[in-house]
């Protein structure tokens, strides 16, 4: 109860319990601000996908279901049973790179195309409907985003509207045919920041991303693991704060061309920061 569930062709959330035959409960139950607030997942289901199909037109149903599963009633929302407008809205799907105190770019470049703004980084990557996030997020992989990142880190610390920081945001963003800003989202890899260094005055040189499944804890001990590159140094580095932080480095390997593990044999206690910094 309380989840929602979006299949190929239809979406559908489980609002509450009670006696299936009871269409009344039902309907008052599943008021018209449930089927708006379930509106936009619908609007971005794809339209050539689906046992039935995704249209521009929608109905409202209310479907009760007994214990075993089985679906004895159907009725309309309690609003009646009109159709709900579902326009397909074309758009764009971008990948953005900035800092947390940066806004949106008011609009995305042609497809294709980086703009480099003065706090951030955008580049089109795909069209399609504007809502549909999974469809985005398969246009706008970390591979992408991994590309941008040498624009981004070589932006000056002191312009921009926002700020320009060694802690990076990947963001999705999808715009409207109109070129106005629709969703927000993260990457598939999950969100989280990203750190870049050796510009603009920042100490270090170049870093590894730390992704989410590239990293464990276990027992208060963080280990890590990345791809790595002969003749390369990898220094495991940790600070307690992020804000001026005091860099330490714990760790040193050498590049192999294979997988590297580097761990911080001391027990984390309640809160640490770590990056691989690479000389």
């Amino acid at each position: 109860m309380g989840e929602t569930f979006v299949g190929a062709d239809y979406v559908i959330l489980t609002v509450a319990e009670g006696d299936p035959t009871d269409l009344f409960a039902a309907r008052q139950a599943v008021s018209d601000a449930v089927f708006e607030s379930l509106m936009p997942r619908y609007r971005a289901l794809p339209r050539k996908t689906g046992i039935g199909c995704v249209t521009n037109q929608v109905h409202w149903n209310v479907v009760t279901y007994d214990a075993a599963g089985h679906s004895p009633r159907s009725v309309c929302a309690a609003s009646g049973c009109d159709f709900h407008d579902s326009p397909f809205i074309p758009g764009y799907f971008t990948a953005v790179l900035r800092s947390a105190c940066t806004s949106a770019p008011l609009s995305p470049p042609p497809l294709g195309q980086t703009v480099v703004g003065p706090d951030y980084v955008i580049q089109t990557v795909g069209r399609g409907e504007a809502l549909d996030i999974p469809a985005a997020q398969q246009m706008a992989t970390d591979e992408v985003f991994e590309s941008l990142m040498a624009q981004y880190c070589a932006l000056p610390r002191d312009k921009g509207i926002g700020c320009v920081s060694d802690r990076v945001q990947w963001n999705i963003l999808t715009y409207d045919g109109a070129g106005q800003w629709r969703v927000s989202a993260s990457p598939r890899s999950g969100p989280g920041y990203h750190y870049c260094s050796g510009t603009n005055g920042i100490p270090g040189g170049e870093f590894i991303t730390l992704r989410r499944g590239g990293w464990t804890l276990t027992q208060g001990i963080f280990v890590t693991s990345f791809p790595s590159t002969p003749g390369r140094q990898y220094v495991l580095e940790c600070t307690d704060v992020l804000d001026r932080p005091a860099w330490k480095r714990i760790n040193t390997a050498a590049g192999t061309g294979e997988i590297l593990l580097l761990r911080d044999a001391a027990d984390v206690g309640t809160s640490r920061f770590y990056r691989v910094r690479i000389e």
